[in-house]
């Protein structure tokens, strides 16, 4: 929210000119409220428009010709929710004492909420208005001490003020110094004596090897073999690499002892050639396969429907133009043909049940797809398309055969396929071509 200026009213600037005649100004205390400002001018205000809390003064810091005063806004004892949107100075009239709205500012539309109390939205928070005084010298406010809270500005002008704890400061200073001059002769270690060497066990550091728990750089050959290396990082080429045609920088995280029987996690990743990352275990005495754990490549139309590439991933339109390739997809298989006529009807029929327990693939051929509708294909049990309306959504244009529309199923025993037309003069014929696996 933003309150923009806050402005003197008459009788705050008639306070302001007294206390630059030398009278004391006394501030008492900040308000808020949710009234709107509407036409009204605000010189002319004697209170808030529509007042909801008082906030007592806790702090108060003149300049040359201004004084921040704030207190503390928070909304335990508010009982009911409102805009806040009005904020104001008081002070007391030196001369009558009757507290005086000294100064005045108002939101409009950039209000801010403050919910009731209770809830569990606690809210609290420092308010501060700057105002005017002028070249006044005797201002004073009636502060809370109750209410006084430490700004982290306090905090951090106190933590670098060198007045601050001076005993607690002398006392450090007087360690420091003694700490200095002490001197106390070592005869031995670990019971040794003299010009000795000492091992991680007389430090009790047996448990840590910082050349194979924190490598810092490959060790041994760039051929060893991952499965029975025992260094913490490598760099192979081994054929138990993810791929030999390259580099790998292998990482081994051991369980228990360090050795060749030990359960263990390997991280490759890849030296030159490119970038990838692999995973691999090894647990009860059996290592799996590693698989690729970062963000590899998406194949090309070409490279998916060649199928020479298992690493690059496949989106679901490179797998469905993959499984419509037609020439790949029926090498070494068994062709069979037939042709059905739909049945004169708009109700769903089944079209076709085909049942080969060799599998294989089966083309849909439909020459007059506009009539057919509602197209259900259940392949071994399981719902694959279910579309109505227009098929074109699944059937795609074979350019071999004219304006025929084609659709590639592939199977493992049976097939299913339904469908609707939408004219029942139609009698629309639809071609089944069979690629049955050997």
């Amino acid at each position: 929210m933003s309150f923009g200026s806050i402005i003197f009213t008459d009788k705050g600037r008639i306070l302001q000119a007294k206390a630059q005649a030398g009278k004391q100004l006394n501030f008492t205390k900040l308000q808020i409220g949710d009234g709107q400002l509407g036409g009204a001018a605000i010189q002319a205000l004697n209170a808030l428009i529509s007042p909801k809390k008082n906030i007592s003064i806790t702090t108060i810091k003149t300049s040359s010709s201004t004084a921040t005063v704030g207190g503390i806004l928070n909304n335990s004892d508010i009982l009911t929710g409102f805009y806040w949107r009005e904020v104001g100075l008081f002070a007391a009239d030196p001369d009558t004492g009757i507290e005086t709205l000294y100064c005045y500012g108002n939101a409009g539309n950039l209000a801010e909420y403050i919910p009731a109390g209770g809830g569990s939205e606690i809210l609290e928070k420092r308010l501060d208005i700057v105002a005017t005084i002028g070249n006044a010298t005797n201002i004073s406010a009636a502060i809370d001490n109750s209410l006084i809270y430490l700004t982290l500005t306090d905090l951090d002008n106190h933590s670098n003020s060198g007045s601050s704890h001076p005993d607690i400061r002398e006392q450090i200073s007087d360690c420091l110094e003694a700490v200095g001059n002490i001197s106390y002769p070592v005869t031995s270690v670990a019971s040794k004596t003299g010009a000795v060497v000492l091992s991680k066990a007389d430090v009790e550091l047996e448990s840590l090897d910082n050349v194979k728990q924190m490598p810092m750089r490959n060790r041994g050959t760039i051929t060893q073999d991952p499965n029975t290396t025992v260094e913490g990082l490598i760099l192979t080429n081994h054929a138990n690499t993810p791929n030999t045609g390259y580099y790998w920088h292998i990482q081994t995280y051991f369980y228990g002892g360090i050795d060749t029987n030990s359960n263990r996690v390997q991280v490759a990743e890849q030296y030159n050639g490119g970038v990838s990352m692999y995973l691999r275990n090894y647990f009860s005495g059996v290592w799996s396969g590693w698989v690729r754990c970062d963000n590899p490549a998406v194949a090309t139309t070409a490279e998916a429907q060649a199928g020479t590439d298992n690493i690059k991933y496949m989106t679901p339109a490179l797998v469905k133009a993959a499984c419509q390739k037609f020439g790949g997809d029926i090498v070494g298989k068994t062709y069979q043909f037939e042709r059905i006529t739909m049945a004169a009807v708009t109700t769903e029929q089944l079209i076709k049940s085909y049942t080969n327990a060799k599998g294989g693939m089966v083309r849909i051929m439909s020459h007059a797809h506009f009539y057919l509708r509602d197209i259900r294909i259940v392949v071994d049990g399981v719902t694959v398309i279910n579309i109505t309306s227009d098929p074109t959504t699944v059937f795609t244009t074979d350019a071999g055969y004219g304006s025929s529309h084609a659709l590639d199923i592939p199977f493992n025993n049976n097939f299913q396929f339904y469908g609707r037309l939408d004219t029942a003069a139609a009698g629309l014929r639809v071609g089944l071509h069979y690629y049955l696996n050997p």
